[in-house]
Parts: structure tokens; C-alpha cells; sequence
């Protein structure tokens, strides 16, 4: 029994020295001063060359200068990741293939996480 108390106590220690340096659970991790991640609405209609961005009806031209200059805006400057997310609605009847170019035009600037809404 006294050789076991040693051992114990030992013990004790090692787990609070880990729960020390991972922290508890529960307990926030994530940096404080980082903005809020940032919510982009997009819709591609269901006629050539129309989308709604934000609520905004707009042209391709314009909705490919109006993403770049959010996802350059949102860019951390320590990792070059862009703090947001675009939330993607599809109308019906709009053309799939605009709908993937789009996408792809979203990860090649940095925005690459797309929530898809059907």
C-alpha cells in the first residue's frame, strides 16, 4: 500500500499536467481576434448569364469582380485562407455547367467552402 501511493500521486500528476496543456473541454480554442467568418449568398438563376449575389441580380463580368474583391477583403493575411462561406442556390432550370463553373471560380480565388443549397 505505501508503494502504490507514490505511484498514484504520480500519476495524478502526469494527468493534470496533460489536461493543463490541452485544456479542458470545452474550453474555446479558436483566436479571438480573428473576424466572423463572413456569409455569401449566391444564387444561379434559371437564365443564361443571371445570378443573385447577396440579393443583388447581377451579370457574370460583374459577379466574378464582385467575388474576387469579397474574397480578397476576407483574406487572412497569415495563412492566405479566405474567412468566409458561400452559401450556393441552384434555381431550377438553371444550366449545370454554370453552376460548376461558378464553383470552380469560387475555389480558384479562394473561396472554397461552398455550402450547396438545391
Amino acid at each position: 500500500m505505501a508503494r502504490a501511493l507514490p505511484r498514484l500521486a504520480l500519476a495524478a500528476g502526469l494527468c493534470l499536467m496533460i489536461l493543463a496543456l490541452q485544456g479542458c473541454p470545452g474550453d474555446a480554442r479558436e483566436d479571438e481576434d480573428a473576424p466572423p467568418r463572413v456569409i455569401v449568398t449566391l444564387a444561379v438563376l434559371g437564365r443564361p448569364d443571371a445570378y443573385r449575389l447577396n440579393g443583388t441580380v447581377v451579370g457574370g463580368q460583374k459577379l466574378h469582380d464582385q467575388l474576387r474583391t469579397i474574397a480578397d477583403d476576407n483574406r487572412q493575411p497569415k495563412t492566405d485562407l479566405v474567412n468566409a462561406v458561400v452559401r450556393l442556390h441552384t434555381e431550377s432550370g438553371a444550366n449545370y455547367d454554370e453552376v460548376r463553373d461558378l464553383q470552380d471560380f469560387c475555389v480558384s480565388i479562394g473561396l472554397s467552402h461552398i455550402e450547396n443549397d438545391q
